[in-house]
C-alpha cells in the first residue's frame, strides 16, 4: 500500500518540531540553534552539523569539545513519533565569535585510527561475506544485513583503508554498505532494495514552492548493452558474455565494455557484467525534491511521483531515495521549521 506523503505524519497542525540532543550523556537540547542531518544510502557517511549558542564561553572552557567524544540527535514533532536516535563521532568543531556559537560536525563512522590506517593483505578462498564479517569484527562493528556468498579464489589489499577497500569490492557487484550510529556495518544488494514496491506518494502539493525541487535527464554514459571477455582458468579459452538492458529509456546503441578485471568464474563475470550497466543507466532521471521535514523520509526508501498530466507526467513513476538532508531550526528561531531535502533518481523496471 503506497501511503500519501501528505497524511503519513499525523498529527495537528501547525506542527511544532523538536529534537533532542545528547553530548556524552548530557541534554544539550537548550543549547540547539540549528540541525542538520545527511542521510546517504552508500558512499560517504551519514553526518550531523550542529550549531550551539556559545553565550556562557562554556564550549571554550568546561564544555570543550574533544575529537572522539560523542552526540546522539533526534528529531520529531511535538506530540508524534521521532526517528531513532543516532550517534555521530565529533570530527571538526568550529568556534564562532560575536555572537559566540559553536558548530559541532559528526560522523556516524567512527573517527578512529584504526579505520583510518592503510593496509595491506591477501585472503584466499573467502566469500564476501566472509571478509565483510573479518572488517566488522576487526574494528568492533555489529555486521548488519545479508550479504552474497560470491567466492574469490584471492583477492588483495594493496596499502588501502579496510572499509574503503571493502566498498571497492563489493560495489563491482552492486553490493553496498555503510557504518550506521557508529557501532553497526550495514549491507544491502543494491538491485534489492530497488525492487521493493514505493511506500509513499509525493504529490506536487507538498513541494516547497521556491524552485528548490528540480529534475534532469542524462543520456550520455548510458547503454544498450554491456559487453566483458573471460578467460576460463580451466581451459584457458576466451569467452565474451554481453548482456542487454531491458530499459526503454536508453536511446543509445552504445555498448560499455568491461576490460582490464579479473574474474574466477562466469557467474562472477555476469553478475559483474549486470551491476555494470545497471550501474551506468540508474542516473537517466535524477531529482532533488523539498519538502516538509518528516521522521520517515530515509535514504534507501522508494517513492512514487504520480503520472498524471497535472502532476509530474512522464516524470512521474517509481523513485529510489539516494540521500536527506534534513533542516531543522527550533521553534523562536529565525526562518523555524523542518525542511527535508531529498536527492533521488528514477527505478525503471
Amino acid at each position: 500500500m503506497v501511503q500519501s506523503g501528505g497524511n503519513a505524519g499525523g498529527g495537528e497542525r501547525p506542527r511544532i518540531p523538536t529534537y533532542e540532543v545528547s553530548y556524552e550523556g548530557a541534554d544539550i537540547s537548550l543549547y540547539i540553534e540549528k540541525i542538520e542531518i545527511t542521510e546517504e544510502l552508500e558512499g560517504d557517511s551519514d553526518s550531523a552539523n550542529l550549531v550551539a549558542n556559545n553565550y556562557q564561553l562554556d564550549w571554550y572552557n568546561a564544555w570543550r569539545p574533544r575529537l572522539g567524544d560523542r552526540f546522539t540527535v533526534s528529531l520529531g514533532y511535538r506530540g508524534e513519533a521521532f526517528t531513532a536516535p543516532v550517534t555521530y563521532e565529533v570530527d571538526e568543531p568550529t568556534f564562532r565569535i560575536a555572537p559566540d556559537t559553536m558548530e559541532l560536525k559528526g560522523l556516524a563512522t567512527p573517527v578512529t585510527e584504526g579505520l583510518r590506517q592503510r593496509n595491506s593483505d591477501a585472503f584466499e578462498q573467502m566469500t564476501l561475506a566472509e571478509l565483510a564479517a573479518f572488517v566488522a569484527e576487526k574494528h568492533g562493528l555489529e555486521l548488519v544485513g545479508e550479504v552474497p556468498e560470491i567466492l574469490f579464489d584471492r583477492v588483495t589489499q594493496k596499502n588501502e583503508e579496510d572499509l574503503a577497500w571493502l566498498r571497492k569490492l563489493a560495489l563491482k557487484y552492486g553490493v553496498i554498505f555503510k557504518v550506521e550510529s557508529c557501532e553497526r556495518l550495514v549491507f544491502a544488494v543494491e538491485s534489492e532494495l530497488e525492487a521493493m514496491p514505493p511506500v509513499y506518494e509525493i504529490s506536487r502539493k507538498l513541494l516547497s514552492d521556491d524552485a528548490s525541487t528540480s529534475f534532469k535527464m542524462q543520456t550520455t554514459d548510458t547503454y544498450k548493452a554491456a559487453k566483458a571477455d573471460y578467460k576460463c582458468p580451466k581451459t584457458n579459452e576466451w569467452m565474451t558474455l554481453t548482456v542487454e538492458s531491458t530499459n526503454p529509456e536508453v536511446a543509445t546503441g552504445d555498448v560499455l565494455r568491461i576490460t582490464g578485471e579479473r574474474f574466477e568464474n562466469i557467474e562472477q563475470l555476469e553478475l559483474r557484467a549486470e551491476e555494470a550497466l545497471r550501474k551506468a543507466n540508474s542516473t537517466l532521471i535524477e531529482g532533488t525534491i523539498n519538502l516538509e521535514g518528516e521522521v520517515y523520509w530515509r535514504a534507501g526508501l522508494n517513492i512514487v511521483l504520480p503520472e498524471a498530466p497535472d502532476e509530474f507526467g512522464f516524470l512521474g513513476g517509481k523513485y529510489q531515495v539516494r540521500s536527506v538532508k534534513h533542516t531543522l531550526v527550533p521553534e523562536g528561531g529565525r526562518k523555524q521549521g523542518w525542511r527535508s531535502e531529498l536527492s533521488v533518481r528514477k527505478i525503471f523496471d
